[in-house]
Formats: C-alpha cells, sequence, structure tokens
C-alpha cells in the first residue's frame, strides 16, 4: 500500500516536471498569435467581407489565402461557402475593398455558395497574413445574421464580438431600429 502511494507521488512528480521543461521549452503559441475582427458590410442586401482599416494600417493589406464560413444555428454546424487561393497567389485584402459572398476571386477554387437563411447566425474565417514576420494574427473572425427589416425584406446584420447575440450565437429577431 506505501509503496503505490509512493509509485504514484513519483509519477505525479515525473508529469508535472515535464510539464514544466515543456512549457519552458515551447512557450504559450497563444502569446505569440491572435485573431482580430473582421467587417461584414451589406451590399445590395448580401454580406460583404474585409478588414477594418486600422488592421490594414497596422502591418499593410492582409494576404488572404482561405475564407470559410459556417451557418452555426445547426448542429452540425455547416460550412455554407468556402474558397481558397492558390498557395503562391494570396489576395491583397484592402478595408476599402470586400469579397461578395458568392463571388470567387479569379484564381480561387471553392464550393458554390448555398442560400442564407434568415434568422441563422453565420461566423466568417478570413485565413489572412501580413507580409510582416512581426505581425502574430493569424487570421480575421466575424459573425453576421440574416433578419427580417420593417419593409419585409431581409437584410444583414453585423454581430458584435461584445454582444450576447455574439456569445449565445442567436440572432436577434428583427435588424435594430435606426
Amino acid at each position: 500500500m506505501i509503496f503505490s502511494r509512493i509509485a504514484r507521488a513519483r509519477t505525479i512528480c515525473r508529469g508535472t516536471i515535464l510539464i514544466m521543461i515543456l512549457y519552458s521549452t515551447f512557450p504559450d503559441a497563444s502569446a505569440y498569435s491572435r485573431m482580430a475582427n473582421a467587417l461584414v458590410r451589406s451590399i445590395d442586401g448580401l454580406p460583404c467581407f474585409t478588414v477594418s482599416k486600422k488592421e490594414e494600417t497596422r502591418h499593410g493589406p492582409p494576404l488572404l489565402v482561405a475564407l470559410v464560413i459556417a451557418d452555426h444555428s445547426i448542429e452540425p454546424v455547416r460550412k455554407v461557402w468556402s474558397f481558397t487561393m492558390p498557395y503562391d497567389e494570396a489576395l491583397p485584402l484592402q478595408a476599402s475593398s470586400c469579397i461578395l459572398y458568392g463571388e470567387l476571386p479569379d484564381r480561387a477554387s471553392g464550393i458554390a455558395a448555398k442560400k442564407l437563411v434568415p434568422g441563422h447566425l453565420y461566423r466568417v474565417f478570413l485565413n489572412g497574413r501580413s507580409n510582416d514576420p512581426s505581425d502574430p494574427t493569424l487570421g480575421y473572425v466575424a459573425k453576421f445574421c440574416i433578419v427580417m427589416t420593417d419593409k419585409d425584406t431581409y437584410s444583414v446584420l453585423a454581430i458584435n464580438d461584445d454582444s450576447a447575440a455574439w456569445k449565445t450565437e442567436i440572432c436577434p429577431t428583427t435588424a435594430p431600429l435606426k
């Protein structure tokens, strides 16, 4: 009985030492990387995706290599549109431009865009990086919904990362009043 307790204590001690060595050798990667916010705009009732002027100014326009949009209102989460760029032909993404839902950029390959459903919450991930090796940004994320407006039409509603809808992943039932 006492020998088994000693053996367990040695195992725990070895495990703790191993973890300490790993942490000192390989620092937490999250301390060196970050996800930035993407922007979602509406053009003719369709979502359009870009980065903020602040992000562009920070290290120059990010070089976009892929985009993925998923419907987070259903289980399992389902991809509704995505594309990738050839590895050596990343697309510079400027804040003044945006990628319209369903329109593939030149040289991109992807899946056809599915119809967006009102009341569903969608998440877009722009897989982009800057030319600056000191920039820790790994990509850009945004969430949005398609909601009914007061005129019985649909509108794109960007979800702020500090809102309840961002955390719960439940869309508001109508667009906010202006």
